[in-house]
């Protein structure tokens, strides 16, 4: 596996360059006399058409060259040069291993066979993160998204990239480095929030860019609060946990006025649970003006459980308070 993703870090490098280097650069780069030619298949051996072939020169990691299978599944990459190629094809949520081709005669015998599924990948990613190797996890995502562009998984993958640099920045202790870093997971959130507003992962990419936005105006970048100022003026019900994630993030930066809107929510709303996670919020930022809100919440919420949270908290200010 260590080999696997040893070569799949090639294929970052190259994507990342891609950033900067126009195609037809690229193209001219690769140029040589030789080519390379063969099939893809799927594991049961029927031909994939449509499939993407990718062959990256190992001696030069800005040297990329790709194509498409045709109807029978065959390929074929003309003028390159010769030395050590490491090519790979990828469809769907499908891969083949990463195979080594030398090239010093023509090749026209390279068969790959889409054995490597994009959850298993994925599934190494998420391995990462659980022993919080971040870097790792960073690595192996931004080369998922860049192969596997049309992936069920993508976006499931594109939050937890988004997640990974998050807690790499929380890690760095250079804050301009961190500030960088907690920058670099934004894209990847608005991605995910404007191609897949109907995942199961907008809701949480939403929340984790609040937090992102409203750490970012802490550290000197109030350009991030727009992101803030348009999660409190939700009115979708279904949406009150951004709302909420929200007017949290004000709290930090603007306690009186996030303290009105909060008050309004935990004396007024009518779904109790709504009301506990607004106690919550209250309770967990330490200030004096939200524990005199909670005295109110134990005075008039007509919900035994929103009175018992408030008075939970308020024990933790050392203000013991009797709940009816």
């Amino acid at each position: 596996m260590k080999d696997i993703w040893r070569s799949a870090k090639i294929g970052i490098n190259v994507f990342m360059l891609f950033v900067f280097l126009s195609s037809l650069a690229m193209a001219q780069a690769g140029r040589g006399e030789f080519f390379m030619s063969g099939f893809v298949r799927n594991e049961d051996g029927s031909p994939k058409a449509g499939a993407r072939v990718v062959a990256v020169f190992e001696q030069r990691i800005d040297i990329k060259r790709e194509t498409t299978t045709d109807e029978q599944g065959k390929w074929r990459i003309l003028f390159l040069r010769q030395g050590k190629w490491i090519v790979s094809a990828f469809a769907e949520d499908v891969m083949s291993e990463m195979t080594e081709v030398y090239l010093n005669i023509n090749r026209r015998d390279v068969e790959l066979t889409l054995t490597r599924t994009a959850f298993d990948i994925l599934k190494e990613a998420k391995k990462a993160i659980y022993n919080e190797d971040y870097e790792e996890a960073v690595e192996i995502l931004l080369w998922f998204i860049s192969y596997f562009p049309n992936s069920h998984e993508l976006e499931s993958a594109l939050f937890w990239t988004s997640y990974s640099y998050d807690r790499l920045a929380r890690a760095e202790e250079d804050r301009r480095e961190a500030i960088s870093i907690k920058i670099k997971a934004l894209p990847f959130l608005d991605r995910l929030i404007s191609d897949f507003p109907e995942s199961e992962w907008a809701d949480d990419a939403e929340i984790l860019r609040i937090d992102i936005a409203c750490w970012l105006y802490q550290n000197g970048n109030r350009e991030y609060t727009g992101f803030i100022e348009k999660s409190i003026l939700i009115q979708d019900r279904s949406k009150i946990d951004i709302k909420l994630a929200g007017l949290n993030a004000l709290f930090r930066i603007d306690q009186k006025r996030a303290l009105g809107i909060l008050s309004d929510i935990v004396l007024n709303d009518p779904d109790p649970e709504v009301r506990k996670k607004v106690v919550f919020i209250l309770g967990q930022s330490g200030a004096k003006e939200a524990a005199t809100l909670l005295e109110n919440v134990i005075e008039k919420d007509p919900e035994p459980t929103v009175r018992k949270a408030a008075a939970t908290w308020l024990g933790r200010y050392g203000m013991k308070r009797q709940v009816t």
